[in-house]
């Protein structure tokens, strides 16, 4: 569970910079 979280954080967390930048 935990670790299903964690990767979608950090397959989120880049789109999210992309798109701010």
């Amino acid at each position: 569970m935990i670790r299903t979280i964690v990767t979608i954080t950090v397959n989120v967390l880049p789109v999210k910079s992309d798109s701010f930048v």
